[in-house]
C-alpha cells in the first residue's frame, strides 16, 4: 500500500483496509489491548494527556466551543473528532478547521509500521485515530481535544490518559453493544476517567445523574457545571447548546487556570461553529435546519429549535440507521408535522418497509435518494428541517452546497 495516499480517495482507501465498524455496526470482537499495543509500537515522543471528551450527545459541539475558547485566548489546538460530515479531514483538526491531506497522510507508513510490528489489522476508525496520535505527537505546542468515538471503555480515546475528562449529556443509544440501560451507557463512558483526572460534567437527567454517581471510578474531582446564561452568545443553534457551552466554559478555565479571561471565552463561544448541529443555512432563499439528531433526547431538541425559529412553519426530512429507536424516533416527531423520508447512501439505513415504523410514519411519503427528496420538498418553498442521522446530514449539505454552488 501507498506510504502516503496523495488524495482523500487514496486515504479512504488506506482507513478501509480492513473493517469498518461505522459502517458494519458489529462490534462483537471489540477490545482495547491491541490498541494499547499499537501505541507503544509508535514510539511517540512524549505521553499524550488529551481533554478527552466522551457522552452521548453534545461531544462534537463540545469539542467545538473548546477549540474556539482556547483559540480565542492564544492557545492552538488539534483535535480529534468524528464522525465527518462532508469530508474526511474533518476528522482531524487544527484551530477547529480540517486539516489538510499531506499534514495527516505523511503519518500512514508510520501507523502501517506500528501495525506490522505488532501484528494488527487496524480498523477504519483505529487507523484514524492512530494517525491523530501522530498529529498530536509532531505539534506538541497544541492543546489535544479527544472525542470518544463510542462508548468509551473499549473505545480507542481510553488508550490515553485524559488530563481531564468531559462529559456530555448522557442517554440511551447504541444500547445493543454498550448496555439496555442509562447505568450501563455511564459505566461506559466513565470509562475513560483516571483517578489523577477531574471529571467535568454537562447537566444530566436525574436517572443519569444517580448512574453517574453509582459509576463513577476514582477521579480526582467531579465538577458540575451550570449551562452558559443567555447573554452570553453562541455560535452554535438551540438552547441545549448552553449545556454544552458551559461545559467547555469550565474545562478550559480548568485547564488554563489563571491565563482565562472570561471576555477571550465569550468570543470564543460566539465564533464555535460545526456542520449539522442545528446547521442553518439558506439556498435559494429556503431556509433549512440541519441536524444530525439521532437519539431521543436530541431529536426533541432539534425539534424545540425548530418551532422556536419557525414556530409549525416547517417540513420535515427525516431518516435514521436501522439500529435506531425508530418507532421512538417518530413518536417524538409526531403525527402533526408534514414529514418526508427518504434512503442515504448508508448500508445501515432504515428501509421503508421495515416493520418497526409506526402505523402512522408508513405514511410519510418515502423517496429513493436524498436528491428526490429535496427535489419532491421543495414546492411552497417552506423551510426544511433535515434529521435523523449525520450520514443523512452530510449528504444533504453536500447536494446542497453543489446546487448553490458553494465549496
Amino acid at each position: 500500500m501507498m506510504a502516503h495516499p496523495s488524495t482523500v480517495a487514496d486515504l479512504e482507501q488506506w482507513l478501509s483496509q480492513y473493517t469498518n465498524r461505522e459502517r458494519s455496526g458489529d462490534y462483537s470482537d471489540w477490545k482495547l489491548e491491541p490498541m494499547h499495543q499499537c501505541l507503544a509500537a509508535l514510539q511517540l515522543h512524549r505521553p499524550l494527556r488529551p481533554i478527552t471528551v466522551a457522552g452521548t450527545k453534545g461531544k462534537g459541539s463540545t469539542v467545538a466551543f473548546l477549540e474556539q475558547i482556547f483559540t480565542a485566548h492564544g492557545q492552538p489546538t488539534f483535535s480529534f473528532t468524528s464522525p465527518h460530515i462532508t469530508t474526511l479531514m474533518e476528522r482531524w483538526r487544527r484551530n477547529g478547521a480540517a486539516m489538510e491531506l499531506t499534514a495527516v497522510a505523511r503519518h500512514c507508513s508510520r501507523v502501517d509500521q506500528a501495525l506490522r510490528a505488532v501484528g494488527h489489522d487496524a480498523t477504519y476508525f483505529e487507523r484514524c485515530f492512530l494517525l491523530a496520535c501522530c498529529c498530536a505527537d509532531a505539534e506538541p505546542e497544541r492543546i489535544f481535544i479527544c472525542e470518544v468515538g463510542l462508548g468509551g471503555r473499549l473505545d480507542c480515546a481510553n488508550v490515553l490518559d485524559a488530563s481531564c475528562v468531559c462529559l456530555t449529556s448522557l442517554g440511551l443509544d447504541h444500547t445493543h453493544i454498550l448496555g439496555p440501560t442509562i447505568a450501563h451507557i455511564a459505566r461506559e463512558k466513565l470509562g475513560v476517567c483516571r483517578p489523577h483526572a477531574p471529571l467535568f460534567s454537562a447537566p444530566q437527567s436525574e436517572s443519569a445523574a444517580a448512574a453517574i454517581a453509582e459509576q463513577l471510578p476514582p477521579v480526582a474531582a467531579i465538577h458540575w457545571p451550570a449551562p452558559t446564561p443567555p447573554t452570553i452568545s453562541l455560535g452554535l443553534t438551540g438552547t441545549h447548546q448552553r449545556d454544552n457551552a458551559g461545559l467547555a466554559w469550565a474545562t478550559a478555565q480548568h485547564v488554563l487556570n489563571d491565563a482565562f479571561s472570561s471576555q477571550y471565552a465569550r468570543a470564543g463561544l460566539a465564533q464555535a461553529r460545526l456542520p449539522a448541529r442545528c446547521q442553518q443555512i439558506t439556498r435559494n432563499g429556503r431556509d433549512f435546519l440541519i441536524d444530525g439528531a439521532h437519539t431521543s433526547e436530541s431529536i426533541v431538541a432539534t425539534l424545540h429549535t425548530a418551532d422556536a425559529l419557525w414556530g409549525d412553519a416547517y417540513r420535515l426530512l427525516f431518516s435514521c440507521a436501522s439500529d435506531k429507536d425508530v418507532a421512538g424516533l417518530c413518536a417524538h416527531i409526531g403525527r402533526k408535522r408534514s414529514v418526508f423520508r427518504c434512503a442515504y447512501a448508508w448500508e445501515r439505513c432504515v428501509q421503508p418497509d421495515d416493520a418497526r415504523w409506526p402505523d402512522f410514519a408508513q405514511c410519510w411519503p418515502w423517496y429513493a435518494n436524498v436528491a428526490e427528496a429535496l427535489a419532491a420538498t421543495s414546492q411552497g418553498q417552506g423551510p426544511l428541517v433535515i434529521t435523523g442521522s449525520f450520514y443523512l446530514a452530510g449528504e444533504a449539505l453536500a447536494h446542497l452546497s453543489q446546487q448553490d454552488g458553494q465549496p
